[in-house]
């Protein structure tokens, strides 16, 4: 094999050689820039965005506890009415998601054994879903047990879980 490249290369003129060289200076580098390092800096953006959009959601998160902290220290509590109301039963859930413009986007409203309901999306506007959470949660008469929110490939859509329990 090196025998067959040595005569190829003995057989060009010294200008063709160094032109040959030349291309393989430069194809090296070239190819190593656009098969291996490209795709490492595409990588290196997108956790760069990625991490912005975690510090965003974070201050929001933080935001949202100082202002209920600030609302717990003058003794009142953010989103809970004065009042308990009666819980207002999965078609009541339904009826403000319908109204809400949320429905289609349930994937699951399901009772579980009598003691919480289970409540999926598995892709919507998290700025609709907040602001629905916003309006109706302080006259649904459940407590919010837990809820997790993934973020979507797509900017401003989240996927959401909540379980909401009968108050005590």
């Amino acid at each position: 094999m090196s025998e067959r490249l040595i005569t190829f290369l003995l057989a060009l003129s010294p200008r063709e050689r160094w032109l040959l060289a030349g291309l393989f200076g430069l194809a090296l580098p070239l190819a190593v820039g656009f098969l291996w390092v490209a795709p490492l800096n595409q990588a290196r953006i997108a956790a760069a965005q990625d991490f912005a959009v975690a510090q965003d959601l974070q201050a929001w998160v933080q935001a949202r506890a100082a202002e209920n902290a600030v609302l717990a220290g003058n003794g009142l509590q953010a989103n809970v009415p004065s009042q308990s109301y009666p819980p207002i039963g999965i078609s009541g859930i339904e009826e403000s998601l319908k109204g809400a413009g949320l429905r289609e986007a349930v994937t699951r409203l399901a009772n579980r054994d009598g003691e919480a309901i289970e409540l999926r999306f598995d892709l919507v506007d998290f700025r609709q879903l907040t602001d629905w959470l916003a309006e109706t949660q302080p006259d649904w008469g459940y407590d919010l047990q837990a809820f997790r929110f993934e973020r979507a490939e797509r900017a401003g859509l989240v996927a959401a879980e909540f379980l909401l329990g009968f108050p005590k």
